[in-house]
């Protein structure tokens, strides 16, 4: 194929199965990229989204990324619900105090209008200005979290015990999350995105049990991919940690991308995935991007390519977000990588 694709083209023809220019490549850079314009996040969170977006537009740019990323990382749940919970620091948004002090509590959760409440306005409108900017060259990626994580955010490590003693609690939570989740991601739509992710790093096989995890995480994020897929919505889910013994329900959750952590053998994921979707990843983002050499990042890029890239169906990334430090050398190489690669 000798004409050049546009990255949002390139990535569309990866999930339809079809061949394509070159390697897709995708790296998450919202801390990266507010570090190449020394923006604390603060500054950003405090700021109007311009300052945000200029962050994103610079990885496109001025350094040859391939999409652009709206703030993740919010809690969105707790924004709508109660801004006051979550406290801000120069690296994080971190959670201060949970909503729900009792499992009890969901109860009485309240109605709310998803659109209106704390910064979800504010990633809306970054998501819009990303939209306009990408002239649909490039893809614009919005993110949330999926329900278990949510619930996680507003209640804490009680939940995993909440689960056990008050199942049909957590459920009527997770319902109710749901709705919520399914409502801002039609919002994050409307107003450009392309591709709707999420994560749920809270119910791997580091946490709960195979069992819990496809009563309590499976079913519910099955539910939020099927009901995007019925619109014509695009979406990718991040498998971030260990999913050992549990990998292949993840290629069961309806997503077109599965984002997958080191955890992973790219070449047995490939075989779960088959046709369903496609697989990215997984350079190590910390033991390779952020802390190794150029060298050693194309090293790692090619081994991925390698392993993945046959028959397509592969997007080349990282095994989760780049870190705010990763030096630009080494995140040039993975690009470069992608970009001479022979397909």
């Amino acid at each position: 194929m000798e004409t050049q694709l546009a990255p949002l083209e390139r990535l569309n023809k990866t999930i339809q199965g079809k061949n394509v220019d070159r390697l897709p490549v995708l790296v998450l850079t919202k801390m990266f990229g507010l570090k190449q314009l020394n923006i604390p996040l603060n500054d950003c969170l405090n700021s109007s989204p311009d300052l945000y977006v200029q962050s994103q537009w610079h990885c496109v740019e001025e350094l040859g990324h391939e999409a652009l990323w709206a703030f993740s990382g919010i809690w969105e749940i707790n924004e709508i619900l109660d801004p006051t919970t979550i406290r801000d620091t120069d690296a994080a948004r971190l959670i201060q105090r949970y909503y729900l002090t009792s499992i009890d509590d969901v109860k009485f959760l309240p109605e709310v209008q998803v659109k209106d409440q704390g910064k979800i306005p504010w990633v809306l409108e970054i998501i819009r200005e990303l939209k306009r900017l990408s002239e649909k060259r490039f893809p614009v990626f919005a993110h949330l979290c999926m329900p278990f994580e949510n619930a996680f955010m507003l209640r804490g490590n009680d939940l995993y015990k909440d689960l056990i003693k008050t199942p049909d609690l957590v459920h009527q939570l997770l319902e109710y999350i749901l709705a919520l989740d399914l409502e801002y991601a039609m919002l994050m739509v409307e107003a450009g995105a392309d591709v709707i992710w999420g994560t749920n790093p809270t119910v791997n096989a580091e946490l709960m049990s195979k069992k819990h995890y496809e009563s309590f995480g499976f079913s519910y994020d099955q539910r939020f991919f099927a009901t995007m897929r019925k619109k014509g919505i695009r979406t990718m889910f991040h498998a971030c940690g260990d999913w050992s013994g549990r990998a292949e329900k993840v290629f069961e959750l309806g997503a077109d991308i599965y984002y997958l952590s080191r955890h992973f053998d790219l070449v047995e994921a490939k075989k779960m995935c088959g046709e369903r979707g496609v697989i990215m990843g997984n350079v190590p983002a910390v033991g390779t991007l952020l802390q190794g050499t150029p060298q050693d990042v194309e090293q790692e890029a090619l081994a991925c390519a390698n392993r993945a890239s046959i028959g397509g169906r592969y997007i080349l990334g990282a095994d989760c977000t780049s870190p705010r430090d990763t030096p630009p050398d080494n995140m040039a190489a993975i690009f470069r990588v992608a970009k001479e690669y022979v397909l």
